[in-house]
């Protein structure tokens, strides 16, 4: 089981905001996925370009600025409320390629219904 819970940016995450910086182009996330672990918590890594077990994926609804620490981001989605039946565990930030730029976990497991 994951003793810590976080989020990261994947080594792709890293290289592609890295090039928008340097080239002055726009990184575009488009979805977010979910994933159950397949059962067990785990550490993310970098190196992910997957989720291990991805139950569902959805288009991003909104994105800020966190109100009370600059460098990081607030992702919302909205998912419909005959989806469910599983325990979100990871999730994933896909951009527009479909390249995971950002993975985490949770601390406890969300139930959707």
């Amino acid at each position: 089981m994951a003793e810590q819970f976080y989020s990261i940016l994947t080594s792709i995450g890293k290289a592609k905001i890295a090039n928008a910086s340097i080239f002055g182009t726009k990184l575009n996330l488009t979805t977010l996925a979910l994933g159950d672990g397949s059962g067990k918590y785990y550490n993310p890594t970098e190196s992910q370009e997957v989720l291990v077990n991805e139950v569902w994926r959805g288009n991003i609804g909104a994105i800020a600025t966190d109100s009370e620490n600059s460098n990081w981001i607030v992702i919302e989605t909205m998912i419909a409320g005959n989806v469910g039946g599983f325990f979100i565990r990871e999730v994933g930030v896909f951009d527009d390629e479909g390249s995971l730029i950002a993975i985490g976990n949770t601390q406890k497991p969300i139930n959707q219904l």
